[in-house]
């Protein structure tokens, strides 16, 4: 098992492979995502619709089929939107551009519609969700219509609040080697963030699309929110802005300054200069930076390169050499000379 510094590591390498991706196998891969988190959202559904348990426990049962949507999606190998916004970790260590993380996201999100539309249309036109007497109809068709009535802000907290769990979910993938490490692993954050009611973009591309082409196929009335429209300005929009939030600027930045930040190295100050040029005479057998100044402060304090001129001859060393390596050094270099 990895720790949280090998995780940040490792995923700073992957993010960055993930910007080289051709732009046809990216969006292949994303497809694929889009197509896996559909097959999860219907399956916690089918498990839901007729339970006869009541609401909260209903959901639960829906909760815990729901993840496997993002299990396929990791251990199958494919480009998902929300976890994507980690690749703001590589682009930070210089490892990716911004220009070729927003190229990803943009090519990705593309691909995870088409997959999830894709899957919406299959299931409706198959009439899969004529089971249990068209109660699968009904719900999916409710729950879509609850998702375009939420409020703007409600749809971006909410995004927020789901795509933190999805990106902890696939940091913590990264935690193990083996199938079973990682699936237990995404397993929990998934399935608390259905359970929890928060709003994930890519699922909504399935959900809300569902809920509309149902409605239509099935003749179930529904609230005249339920349009492309206000799928996609009442929804789609805000949740997709929160889950960027929740995905850069709290798991991503939040652990890349924790475990990736370097501090810049000190500058020197205007009175240290000397400290840069060390002058050695024929005879002399011991480096003195300045009488003034102790070797610890000379350390804190000095560039990271020093050059010492010895009889002509340079030496580009660094600060902390050490003081051993560095004598050997001058005395051949006087020899040479």
């Amino acid at each position: 098992m990895y720790g949280p510094a090998d995780i940040a590591k490792r995923y700073s390498d992957a993010g960055a492979a993930k910007t080289k991706l051709a732009v046809s196998k990216a969006f292949i891969l994303a497809i694929f995502a889009g197509m896996f988190i559909a097959f999860g959202a219907f399956g916690s559904q089918v498990v839901g619709a007729d339970a006869g348990v009541g609401a909260s426990l209903g959901k639960f049962l829906g909760a815990l089929v729901f993840p496997v949507g993002l299990l396929m999606v990791i251990m199958a190998g494919a480009e998902l939107f929300t976890g994507n916004s980690l690749i703001i970790i590589p682009v930070m260590q210089g490892k990716a551009t911004v220009t070729g993380m927003l190229k990803n996201w943009v090519i990705v999100y593309l691909g995870n519609f088409v997959g999830s539309i894709f899957v919406a249309a299959m299931l409706t036109y198959s009439h899969a969700y004529s089971q249990f007497s068209n109660k699968l109809a009904e719900s999916a068709v409710a729950t879509a219509q609850t998702k375009v009535l939420l409020t703007a802000p409600d749809a971006f907290l909410r995004g927020i609040l789901c795509n933190i769990l999805v990106c902890i979910a696939v940091w913590i993938s990264f935690s193990a080697e083996d199938v079973a490490g990682k699936i237990i692993g995404l397993y929990m954050p998934i399935m608390l963030f259905v359970l929890s009611g928060y709003e994930h973009s890519i699922a909504n591309m399935y959900f809300i699309p569902a809920g509309i082409m149902i409605s239509g196929e099935y003749g179930i009335a529904a609230d005249e929110a339920l349009t492309w429209s206000g799928f996609l300005l009442n929804n789609l929009l805000p949740v997709t802005l929160g889950n960027i939030i929740g995905g850069v600027c709290v798991v991503g930045l939040g652990y890349f300054f924790v475990y990736l930040h370097q501090k810049a190295a000190p500058k020197l100050h205007a009175d240290k200069k000397q400290l840069q040029l060390i002058d050695l005479s024929s005879n002399q057998d011991v480096v003195r930076l300045n009488p003034a100044v102790s070797s610890q402060e000379a350390h804190d304090n000095a560039s990271p390169t020093i050059e010492i001129s010895v009889n002509g001859a340079t030496l580009r060393v660094q600060n902390d050499v050490n003081p051993a390596l560095l004598s050997q050094a001058i005395h051949l270099t006087k020899d040479v000379s």
